[in-house]
């Protein structure tokens, strides 16, 4: 597609890690290679049409109390709070029906699906940003926050964290749709 831009987005990569074949070149050649192929494969045509509506919105939101582990015990609360925000900033851009959806943190794959279904639900064809605006550290859903394992130990503001940030970004995509159907029904579609 002459003319087009590629870019490449992190998403919901909290619980992640790609698989490795051979050694230090090797192993980045190959991953390139797959990740390539993947890409090509996809079947999208560019778009001619420029959407005619945009929404864009934003919110800082502030996080529960941090709560630092480390070696199986918790860091003091007050030294806690010292090291680590107390609010995250979400963005949601709707550009005609695709959702940029960005995430603060180390958004675990569970809960990014679970925000990509309740976009696809309201008719959006979502991309989730991860460290977009803000970086809070590693956003879990509650059972593998509870799990012991390394990401659990990066979430700095406890096991609801990730659930309250994406029920944020739900009510801020819900928000979005509403805006346009509004915004529909009184200026011919043209959206803001």
């Amino acid at each position: 597609y002459p003319g087009s831009l590629a870019v490449f987005l992190a998403g919901a990569v909290g619980d992640q890690g790609p698989a490795k074949h051979g050694d230090r070149f090797e192993a980045t050649e190959w991953l390139g290679t797959q990740l390539a192929a993947h890409a090509t494969s996809i079947d999208t045509a560019p778009a001619h049409d420029v959407p005619d509506a945009l929404e864009a919105a934003q919110l800082i939101e502030p996080l529960p109390p941090a709560k630092i582990r480390y070696d199986g015990k918790s860091l003091p609360s007050w030294l806690s709070r010292l090291l680590v925000d107390d609010d995250a900033t979400l963005s949601v851009i709707t550009v005609g029906r695709v959702a940029l959806i960005g995430a603060p943190c180390d958004l675990s794959s569970e809960l990014g699906a679970e925000l990509m279904r309740h976009a696809e639900s309201a008719g959006y064809r979502p991309v989730i940003m991860g460290f977009t605006n803000d970086y809070v550290g590693y956003c879990l859903q509650r059972a593998l926050y509870e799990s012991g394992s390394y990401e659990s130990s990066m979430a700095f503001n406890g096991p609801d964290t990730g659930e309250l940030l994406v029920g944020h970004l739900k009510q801020m995509l819900d928000q979005q749709m509403l805006d346009e159907l509004g915004h529909g029904a009184g200026d011919g579609g043209r959206g803001k």
